[in-house]
């Protein structure tokens, strides 16, 4: 089973000058962009230089993984469903117990 995403991103387009810089970042050969490339490169620049924004894939459950240090990795779906049923068990039991921690 397979999927597509694809985002129009209105009235967003590439200036001329720019077209083959942009085109070299999204195929990660330009220098300062590896921190965002994961996004930049599902990007295309259409023909009359609109960019529209698009994923394909064969269905496999994926998720980004916060380090809390601004870098992020892909891990399981299954990983972070279970990251988050961890934190809001922990939040139960502090509830339950009457502790406060802010979180609600």
């Amino acid at each position: 089973m397979g999927y597509e995403i694809r985002i129009d991103l209105i009235n967003v387009s590439v200036k001329k000058e720019h077209v083959d810089l942009i085109k070299k970042a999204i195929k990660g050969e330009l220098e300062g962009v590896s921190d965002i490339y994961y996004m930049i490169k599902n990007l295309k620049v259409l023909r009359n230089r609109l960019l529209s924004w698009g994923q394909e894939g064969n269905g496999d459950n994926w998720a980004y993984e916060f380090d809390g240090e601004g870098n992020m990795t892909m891990c399981s779906g299954r990983r972070a469903a279970a990251i988050k049923g961890l934190i809001n068990k922990a939040k139960r039991a502090n509830h339950s117990l009457g502790a406060s921690d802010g979180l609600g």
